[in-house]
């Protein structure tokens, strides 16, 4: 039996890895790559997101200042890769929420850093274990020894193109 036209018309055919030929420029694939694990990460994180009434940007920005406590408004930007303005208001949101706190830099008085506090650790901590669980997921469907690997040489790109 064939496929009618209606359901040829209304079914998206899913690639293959096997018959598939894999992106040959290196930024469409690694734009591939950030789409799916982007939705596989959304999917995951969704329900525990909306239950704290977070947006995935300013739990961005959170899961950054966990990873880098104390960070300039500048170097926040480009960790969370958030344009400047979008990241003001992001965190003029998380701080009316009591999730993180801006002060002064301890060196240079004219700078401003970001941190968060205890509640804010509390709900990135609630999120991040729902975010662990995809990570262990891929890490399963890659291999061990294959993710870990991965994961270390993508640590080596940004430090290799500055």
């Amino acid at each position: 039996m064939g496929t009618t036209r209606d359901e040829a018309r209304t079914s998206t055919p899913t690639p293959s890895p096997t018959t598939t030929s894999p992106p040959t420029s290196l930024p469409l694939l690694l734009r591939r790559i950030e789409h799916v694990l982007e939705q596989r990460i959304a999917e995951g994180i969704a329900p525990v997101l909306a239950d704290l009434d977070l947006t995935p940007e300013r739990w961005r920005v959170m899961a950054t200042l966990a990873e880098e406590p104390g960070q300039t408004m500048t170097r926040l930007a480009v960790t969370a890769v958030l344009p400047p303005a979008s990241l003001t208001r992001h965190v003029d949101r998380l701080v009316a929420r009591g999730l993180v706190l801006r002060k002064t830099h301890a060196r240079d008085r004219r700078r401003i850093v970001v941190a968060l506090t205890d509640r804010g650790r509390e709900a990135w901590a609630r999120v991040d274990a729902e975010e662990q669980q995809v990570h262990e997921s891929l890490r399963a469907a890659l291999g061990p020894g294959r993710f870990d690997a991965l994961v270390a040489e993508l640590h080596l790109v940004p430090l290799a193109l500055g």
